[in-house]
């Protein structure tokens, strides 16, 4: 027997759990938009049938929940424990993610974290124990509360039994809302359904489209490198705040500073997306995948008679992060991966090897184009730099939860120290006699504390501006400098702490001798960028989306 007993009252009580358990579900597919917000995305993505898409999911979803409860009335004990399982696990995911970023755990971040890498789960597991933990220590209790008061609603008798199975509906869902989940299967189906299009999005996949572009012949900058370095803050910089010491050597240097500028997004993989492919504000989000169609930076660079170099500093694997694939890596020449195959290597030192590797670059005469994806200092803090760069203290431990502001503040700042000024150091100190043009900037910047979000984080949604908050400047040596000097220098002039990561593909652009750049936003060399804004959540519109303010 499937069920704990066959009596009719038995029987008539799941039917009335049942049917309130459906009524009460699709209420709350609908009223939820993490789960509508999938349910839209089907429906896109199916074209002429995308509406029969919806309806399956619905359906599917409803299925789904049905199970769940069943499960959990079973009389079958292995089928009972594997409902145990899968629910903990479940509402831990979605209760550990909401505990560390105060909101829920949606399609956009699965798509990003799954899909683009999981390289830093280690350093979050270890930094957020604590949360763990807790949502743990939840999860057991409640998914124990349900299966306590599932295994009494069949015995009700009389009148009771239809009060019992509305008043069991309403508490599960109650807790639900409150808690950021939806319980048994809808939960199971939501992991599962999250982790299918994580793993295998249904991305365009075909060739990019041939670069149209007129390009002027005359190579005026015979070295360009873009560095997009790892969730670094613009005013943590000394060079924009004078309250800081972190980057005592940039402080030396003659840069073409424009101070703080507001990132394409809060997450690596859109702000590099922009940085690549010249996605323009406008055209996000991007549900036509524009940005996997158009041209990419390396195919100017390519056209333009540039040796190709890609330098990657976080990713491991041999898939490449941040939305770029696979087929863009055939216009570069050398494609240099410090992590991959390294075992027990030490991640301090990744960003001092770049630095050594650009200076190599620099020394050949061949023009080369270098794109740089940095280390940099996500957390955990104190796990970017050894102790003897421990300049600020007091300072955080390898495996400290982040405490206070000030403990967080000195690890950032001796990170930023190592990782971003002893880079340039390194960098300079090789280059200084060669022609060579440096843009730099990060992915995105990090939030301590603001708007209430329970952990320093740069993945929240409703986002402050301290997430967008990213250095921009260039660092120019030989005859490069002066190059640069004639056109930048009036625009950092009336751009100062107004630019943003939309005008540095054109820019780019521009120095590789593409003059004109038609089709794209406006360069720092041009007018103001005016009133800046940028985007958290999914850049193709998966989920949710939202953009903000700068």
């Amino acid at each position: 027997m499937f069920f704990a007993t066959s009596s009719y009252s038995t029987k008539r009580n799941i039917i009335y759990f049942i049917c309130f358990y459906i009524f009460f579900t699709l209420l709350f597919f609908f009223l939820d938009p993490g789960y509508r917000g999938i349910g839209e995305y089907l429906g896109n993505i199916g074209g002429k049938n995308g509406e029969i898409w919806k309806v399956i999911y619905v359906i599917l979803y409803l299925c789904m929940s049905l199970v769940g409860v069943l499960i959990f009335l079973s009389e079958w004990k292995w089928l009972q424990i594997v409902g145990f399982v899968g629910t903990f696990i479940s509402m831990g995911v979605f209760m550990a993610y909401q505990k560390i970023n105060a909101y829920g755990y949606y399609l956009d971040e699965a798509v990003d974290m799954l899909h683009w890498g999981t390289q830093y789960a280690d350093d979050a597991i270890g930094m957020f124990y604590d949360r763990f933990i807790l949502s743990t220590s939840i999860c057991i209790g409640i998914t124990l509360f349900l299966i306590v008061i599932l295994r009494w609603l069949p015995k009700i008798r009389g009148i009771w039994s239809l009060g019992g199975a509305i008043l069991l509906c309403g508490i599960i869902f109650s807790l639900g809302n409150v808690l950021y989940l939806a319980f048994f299967s809808p939960m199971y189906f939501k992991v599962s359904l999250i982790s299918y299009l994580a793993i295998d999005p249904p991305y365009y996949q075909g060739n990019r489209k041939p670069v149209t572009l007129e390009h002027n012949t005359e190579k005026k900058f015979p070295n360009i490198f873009l560095v997009v370095d790892e969730s670094i803050r613009g005013d943590y910089l000394s060079i924009n705040n004078e309250k800081m010491k972190s980057t005592p050597f940039l402080q030396t240097l003659p840069l073409f500073n424009w101070g703080i500028c507001s990132a394409a997004g809060n997450t690596s993989a859109i702000s590099n997306l922009v940085l690549q492919t010249g996605l323009r504000f406008h055209q996000i989000p991007d549900s036509d995948q524009i940005s996997l169609q158009q041209p990419h930076i390396f195919q100017y660079a390519k056209k333009a008679g540039y040796r190709v170099i890609f330098i990657e500093g976080q990713n491991p694997t041999s898939m490449p992060v941040n939305f770029m694939r696979q087929s863009d890596l055939q216009y570069v020449d050398e494609y240099v991966q410090l992590l991959k195959g390294k075992v027990d290597f030490d991640i301090m030192l990744v960003d001092h090897l770049i630095a050594q590797k650009m200076v190599e670059i620099a020394q050949d005469p061949r023009p080369t184009f270098t794109y740089v994806n940095k280390m940099g200092c996500h957390f955990h803090y104190e796990n970017r730099y050894p102790d003897s760069a421990r300049h600020l203290q007091p300072t955080l431990t390898s495996s400290q939860w982040m405490p206070n502001l000030t403990l967080i503040e000195n690890s950032y700042q001796n990170a930023i120290r190592w990782n971003v000024d002893e880079f340039f150091r390194i960098f300079y100190e090789g280059t200084k006699t060669k022609d060579c043009l440096l843009f730099y900037t990060s992915d995105h910047g990090q939030s301590f504390f603001e708007n209430n979000i329970p952990s320093p984080t740069n993945m929240v949604v409703d986002a402050p501006i301290s997430q967008a908050n990213v250095p921009l400047f260039v660092l120019a040596t030989g005859k490069s400098f002066t190059e640069f000097q004639k056109i930048a220098q009036k625009s950092i002039e009336n751009q100062k702490n107004t630019t943003s990561h939309f005008q540095i593909f054109s820019s780019v652009l521009h120095c590789i001798g593409y003059e004109n750049q038609t089709g794209y936003d406006i360069s720092l060399f041009q007018n103001s960028w005016g009133k800046r804004q940028f985007i958290s959540g999914n850049v193709y519109g998966i989920g949710i989306y939202v953009i903000n303010d700068f």
